[in-house]
């Protein structure tokens, strides 16, 4: 049986397939939405997105995570065959599968790292940043960079100062701390660097540092560009404060269940939680594919 929530989606729809078709592109966040929070892709979800691949529908990952992060689950997917997109660094680069060529990359200035890196400090905050191979971190034994570590499949390098040992690009940087520190720090840190970076949770422990306007929507707006489409092509995924900006940017915005309140307000559907396969049962709503119960 279908949510409830969710039957609207054919009447949005018109049950055209003019309509279907103009949904070529879909933009899905990992952790919290096309992942379950064992962080595994149920094999209810990799069919839904099989049956996309095969009507043509370009698949998107969109993530704040390292780009190794996110390689293995595209390869997963096959998106070298399928021309898939990773988005990476909460839109600060997108790399297409196919070519492996960078489509964007947007890199934070030097300077504002630095005093975000001093700043974050005070609130007993770790700082963290990226090269293309390695995560650079004051503190290596932090359960919390190690989970980062983890996550985007990457060796740990500790310095002994972080803001003097920047790489010549800053694609983000990721505070983090136990959920009640990042609580406390992140609503005086976006007051102290309002109108120079865009600072938000992306987990309950992980802040995100990106430069002003440089996020999910600014990247795919770039991307649709690119391929000769805009938003009204376009059909996102989300859970957390980092996607708002491509809920917002899409024709349709779809948030899982597991999502907080405030984001809830930016989608104009609400599937399922990730751990209820939410975003194959959206899928077969949007583009009226037949669930497995169906075949």
């Amino acid at each position: 049986m279908h949510d409830a929530r969710l039957l609207w989606a054919r009447r949005f729809n018109g049950s055209g397939e003019k309509k279907l078709m103009q949904y070529r592109f879909a933009a899905f966040d990992l952790d919290g939405t096309l992942l379950n929070d064992k962080k595994e892709l149920t094999p209810k979800t990799r069919a839904a997105l099989a049956q996309l691949q095969a009507r043509g529908v370009r698949l998107i990952l969109a993530s704040g995570r390292h780009p190794k992060g996110v390689l293995p689950l595209a390869q997963e997917l096959d998106f070298p065959a399928q021309s898939g997109v990773i988005l990476c660094f909460n839109g600060g680069c997108a790399v297409d599968c196919r070519t492996g060529n960078a489509l964007v990359r947007y890199c934070m200035d030097g300077s504002v790292a630095v005093s975000v890196i001093r700043a974050c400090r005070a609130f007993g905050l770790q700082p963290l940043t990226y090269t293309d191979t390695t995560l650079l971190c004051e503190d290596a034994q932090n359960e919390y960079v190690q989970l980062e570590a983890r996550l985007n499949h990457l060796p740990v390098v500790e310095v002994r100062d972080l803001s003097q040992s920047l790489p010549a690009h800053v694609d983000k940087l990721l505070l983090v701390a136990p959920p009640e520190t990042v609580r406390a720090a992140l609503e005086p840190l976006q007051k102290q660097f309002a109108g120079v970076c865009d600072i938000y949770c992306s987990a309950p422990y992980f802040i995100e540092v990106m430069t002003t306007g440089v996020n999910k929507a600014s990247a795919l707006r770039a991307l649709l560009e690119n391929f000769g489409a805009g938003p009204d092509n376009l059909v996102s995924f989300g859970d957390g404060q980092n996607d708002i900006p491509m809920l917002d940017l899409a024709a349709i915005g779809v948030v899982m269940e597991n999502a907080s309140p405030d984001v809830k307000e930016h989608g104009q559907m609400i599937t399922r939680s990730c751990n209820d396969d939410g975003v194959a049962a959206a899928i077969e709503e949007i583009w009226q594919l037949p669930s497995e119960e169906e075949t």
